[in-house]
């Protein structure tokens, strides 16, 4: 594809934004997150991330789900001390920064990415003049791309993975894709399918590498935690009655916890629900008071100097906060992963695992297919086709100890054994970026 007719994509691009601008404002100022972030989406970043890059520039990290922070962390840890430059964090939602502090002191600054349009790049790469973008996973903008390509700043892709939909729609835009792509520098994915389905697109194959799934190495890193979050998880495991955490859950997918709940009327679980949307939390308990479960949300729990009272009074305990479900995992005996009984196609599973659990996840796990197949093959977790298996399974797990143990001590032997993603990724970065700039730290040839 000649430069021109990608000039000319790219404009009318930008003119599908300003056509359909006020319907993007008007969405913008609906949401409280994005209306005190407005500015920042229009290509201001925020003061911190500003007064942190004012001197030499930084290195930006863009990642926009906790799954996508956290399986960055490792890699910027690695960079951070080499590149010797502060670490801004780019994100689009509240999740992002929040998980942000699980590595206190890792990323000087955070703010929110602008829009995908021509001058709110522009002016939002002028304010931060970045050394090198990161880009965790898969929010790639093409603006932000050229952008950078044309103002000599190297964009690395890290944990890249292409859904088989992003991949098809890739491959119906055709070179298209591949020269907005190739405006990265290297692209380090997890697996081999992504890298034919880049390389399917024209990507030539020095720039796409099979690095491997750092968030195996996420998953087993000790995030800081509460003090009164310790003490909870150290209550919980100090009880006979066995937990159940339904991490990520979405509609729906509540009600098969409460069924396993009500079809154990000698030794019922109790449960500990995290959805996926906090906001859905208050509707879970209303579902579940209507059932007769006790239930309190863990924000009503924590706050209350009478926490132990309440925890054996309860059978259920809804999270209403941003991460505490990595934590919270350490109290289950059993854990059902949710978005996994539905079309979402399922969400990381890798914490729960390194927790030495017992997981259970539904027919649905398109998302983690590869990984799903390692933990299946070696009898680390467990894999339901209807609602009915998924009662039954939950039950024989609660019952049978042993069982139980000897799946979590399988997940974790094979978190530990894949470990190495975020080393490689990071030690290629810090080579790649040595070459373009051999002198000194911000100066590209």
């Amino acid at each position: 594809m000649s430069r021109l007719v990608l000039r000319v994509l790219l404009f009318l691009y930008d003119l599908l934004y300003i056509l359909l601008s006020p319907f993007i404002l008007l969405y913008l100022l609906s949401r409280k997150d994005s209306r005190k972030r407005l500015t920042e989406y229009l290509g201001l970043p925020s003061q911190a991330a500003r007064r942190a890059a004012a001197k030499k520039g930084c290195l930006l990290v863009h990642a926009v789900s906790v799954g996508e922070v956290l399986s960055v962390i490792p890699i910027v840890e690695r960079l951070k001390e080499e590149l010797q430059l502060p670490v801004v964090l780019s994100t689009t939602i509240d999740d992002g920064e929040t998980i942000s502090k699980k590595a206190p002191g890792l990323f000087n600054a955070t703010t929110f990415n602008s829009l995908d349009f021509s001058p709110f790049v522009r002016y939002f790469l002028k304010n931060l003049n970045p050394y090198a973008i990161i880009i965790s996973e898969t929010d790639l903008w093409p603006n932000l791309l050229v952008n950078c390509k044309e103002q000599y700043i190297p964009v690395y892709l890290t944990n890249g993975r292409l859904s088989d939909k992003i991949a098809r729609g890739a491959l119906g835009l055709g070179t298209l894709a591949a020269e907005v792509l190739l405006s990265c520098q290297h692209l380090f994915v997890q697996r081999k399918q992504d890298e034919e389905s880049l390389l399917a697109l024209g990507l030539p194959k020095g720039r796409v590498t099979v690095a491997g799934n750092t968030k195996y190495e996420s998953a087993t890193r000790s995030h800081s935690m509460e003090k009164q979050t310790e003490k909870i998880i150290e209550n919980l495991l100090d009880h006979e009655r066995p937990v159940v955490v339904g991490g990520s859950t979405h509609e729906g997918e509540e009600e098969l916890l409460f069924k396993v709940y009500s079809s154990m009327p000698a030794h019922r679980p109790r449960l500990i629900i995290a959805p996926r949307i906090i906001e859905r939390a208050n509707e879970i308990c209303q579902a579940a008071k209507e059932l007769e479960l006790k239930t309190i949300k863990w924000t009503e729990l924590i706050e209350n100097e009478d926490w132990k009272e309440l925890i054996v009074f309860h059978d259920l305990i809804v999270i209403d906060v941003l991460g505490e479900l990595g934590h919270l995992y350490h109290s289950a005996k059993v854990v059902f992963i949710g978005g996994t009984f539905n079309d979402v196609g399922g969400h990381n599973f890798l914490e729960a695992c390194a927790c030495d659990k017992a997981v259970v996840v539904g027919p649905n796990c398109r998302n983690f297919s590869q990984d799903l197949a390692i933990f299946l093959t070696e009898r680390a977790l467990v894999q339901v086709k209807t609602k009915e298996e998924f009662i039954n399974e939950v039950r024989l797990l609660l019952e049978d100890d042993d069982r139980a143990l000897e799946m979590g001590k399988r997940a974790r032997a094979i978190l530990v054994s894949n470990q190495g993603a975020a080393e490689r990724t990071a030690k290629a970065i810090k080579n790649e970026l040595s070459a373009l700039a051999p002198s000194s730290t911000g100066e590209k040839k």
